[in-house]
């Protein structure tokens, strides 16, 4: 059977303090995780699995994915998530790699204690010198985390150089939407919606935001820009419903009112059963 990884700082962590509702669906989170951190689940599976309300799992969600200025971890904002809608719902628990890859157990210690030794890092003849050793290794240890660090820190600054990529202000979405003649959404909602996600995409972090821009531009095209229909007024309900008639139809005046009337009641219409005889 898997089993997960619980690393004790938790015990001092700013979700530790949380109610046991918010705690839940963190350890939900560590345990539904595959190798990568990456949960696949859909919110009411989570709810359920968690005995908690949908809206209590997507205030959570919205939580961990937002910077916690509490959070011990200066990565990623202490944002604890990710969530990417495309081209599935996924959710990927951050830093998960690294929590993953500690040696917590007497086993993982001692496995890579004789990796050391076996590569002549480490050579113990009496028990001075094991002892030496023992320090020696936790010496060792400090200094491979700190040059982990050092690396993690200098990978990120390269790949910011590498993309160069600052994000966009809500004017600058908004003028080139105007450039697009693109009125389906709006240019608070896409800053909004990458915002809190740290600018990140599934494949990783964005490099080109008008790319970005076109690809919702897109997918509004894919779904024909029509608007659900609970979003749409009564009148448009109506004239929607009344289009779609044949044309026979729509030249009773009287039915065609009837279809209105019963829209604006929050009703369907009733079958037309063509024009009553006088």
């Amino acid at each position: 059977m898997p089993y997960v990884k619980l690393d004790t700082d938790i015990l001092t962590s700013s979700v530790w303090v949380q109610d046991h509702e918010t705690f839940r669906v963190w350890i939900y989170l560590l345990a539904a995780a595959d190798q990568n951190g990456t949960v696949r689940a859909t919110i009411p599976a989570m709810a359920l699995m968690c005995q908690v309300s949908v809206q209590k799992v997507k205030s959570v969600l919205d939580a961990f994915a937002t910077p916690d200025p509490d959070s011990r971890n200066p990565s990623d904002d202490g944002r604890r998530i990710a969530i990417f809608h495309e081209p599935e719902f996924v959710i990927e628990v951050l830093n998960y790699e690294h929590y993953r890859a500690k040696d917590y157990t007497a086993a993982e210690r001692m496995k890579s204690y004789r990796a050391r030794k076996k590569a002549g890092e480490l050579r113990v003849t009496t028990v001075t010198e094991r002892n030496s050793v023992t320090q020696a290794e936790g010496i060792s240890r400090s200094k491979e985390q700190k040059a982990e660090a050092e690396a993690k820190k200098e990978k990120a600054s390269t790949r910011a150089r590498s993309t160069n990529f600052t994000p966009p202000t809500v004017e600058a979405v908004e003028a080139y939407l105007g450039e697009l003649h693109e009125k389906r959404f709006t240019a608070e909602h896409f800053v909004d919606y990458y915002a809190v996600r740290g600018w990140k995409l599934k494949g990783g972090a964005m490099k080109d935001w008008k790319a970005a821009v076109r690809t919702w531009r897109h997918n509004e095209d894919a779904r024909g820009g029509v608007k659900r229909a609970n979003q749409l007024s009564p009148q448009d309900r109506a004239e929607a419903f009344v289009k779609a008639l044949p044309e026979s139809v729509r030249m009773d005046s009287d039915y065609v009112a009837s279809v209105f009337q019963a829209f604006e009641r929050g009703k369907q219409p009733r079958p037309y059963k063509g024009v009553a005889n006088g």
